[in-house]
This record gives C-alpha cells, structure tokens and sequence, in this order.
C-alpha cells in the first residue's frame, strides 16, 4: 500500500501548566496546578457502506466525493434502482450537498476520491486540575495527598469539554445496487449533526481520582 497519514499522528499540540503554591497551613503547603493540553483531531477516512470494487470486503473503500455538477445532474446516482433503471431520490442529493458543504475536508477535495485518514476529527481542548497538600510528619519526612480533576471543564458545565470524534472510518453513503453499466447506486442518511462525529461518552466525561504518597 502507499504510504499515508498514521491513523494516530497528532499533527499539532500545544501544553501549557501554571502552578500556585501557599502555605494555609504553617510548614504543609498547598499546591494548585493547572494543566492544558491542545491537540488536533485524529485523522479518518471517508469510506462507503458496501463492496465497490468486489473484492469480498465491505465498508473498506474510500469515497469518491462527487462535485456540485454532479450532484445537480444526477450523474452520481442516488436512489434506487427499478427493473434496472435508476431512479433519483432529490431529498438524498440535498442532504449529500448539505453534508459535504459543512465539512472542510469534503468540500475542499470534491471530484476526488478521499484520501486513506485524510480528514480530521476536531481539535480539542482539555483542562485538568492538581491539587496537592503536604502534611509534613517527622524527620523531614511527609504524607502527600493529591487530587486530580480530569477534563474540568465538563465539571463546570455539562455541555463542555465533550470528545467529538470518531475513529478510523466514516461511512458517508450505502451502496444498495447497481444500474444498467454497472454504475453503483448509492443511499444517504445524513447524521441528525450533519457532521461525521459524535461526543464520546467515556472521554468526554469529568473524572476524579485521589492519591497518596509518603516522602522520607
């Protein structure tokens, strides 16, 4: 195969961490961090739902992301097929056009089929917090005790820090037949967000996590 995009490049990250320490209490200071990591989306490719090039594999082939022209005269057959006769569903071509239109990838590479893990999920901004508070016991020596507040952002407001993504592959149409030729003939849905991810449930969650550690 050629060489392509790694399914797991991150192409640009930016970190950044600001800590304020303060004794509260005399001899146990208190350290309160703030982390941030910003990243670019992980790439996908845009594939079709069905074996095109009949070789006994399903949903492993890249979509051909057909032009405004073709969409309008109905060359890139969507619909159904009818005692071997296409028939064109109009409400599938508005979708299709809407769909690609709001996607910077799609839109961007139309007339051409797309490229193995050429698009991008989104770029995502993820918040943590630390707060650590020494208790200092004999010796010299100290307990440590730590808490952790993962994707904080989520925290303060339920509708923040979500993980839109998805991995590896996005089916953009289903290939439900063939016409006189051999054309294919394809259906689409399109998603309720019109966009290819969704919110993942796990990732996108705030998470807390508590940890001791004893210095001497």
């Amino acid at each position: 195969p050629e060489l392509t995009t790694s399914l797991y490049e991150i192409k640009h990250r930016f970190f950044a961490s600001v800590s304020y320490t303060h004794e509260f209490f005399v001899n146990a200071p208190t350290t309160i961090s703030l982390y941030y990591n910003g990243q670019s989306g992980a790439p996908f490719s845009f594939t079709i739902n069905g074996d095109l090039n009949n070789d006994g594999f399903d949903q492993n082939d890249l979509f051909y992301i057909p032009t405004a022209a073709e969409l309008t005269n109905k060359t890139y057959q969507l619909g159904a097929v009818t005692n071997n006769a296409f028939v064109a569903n109009a409400t599938m071509y508005a979708a299709l056009e809407s769909y690609i239109q709001n996607n910077e990838y799609l839109s961007a590479n139309r007339g051409k089929i797309a490229e193995r893990n050429g698009a991008r999920n989104p770029w995502r901004d993820i918040f943590d917090i630390r707060i650590a508070q020494d208790i200092p016991t004999i010796l010299n020596q100290k307990f440590t005790i730590t808490l952790d507040i993962l994707n904080v952002l989520n925290l303060v407001n339920s509708d923040w820090g979500y993980d839109e993504s998805i991995f590896s592959t996005s089916n953009v149409v289903r290939m439900v037949n063939r016409s006189v030729g051999g054309k294919p003939v394809y259906s689409f849905t399109a998603p309720s967000t019109n966009v290819p991810w969704a919110a993942q449930d796990i990732t996108s969650r705030w998470a807390m996590q508590l940890g001791v550690r004893y210095s001497f």
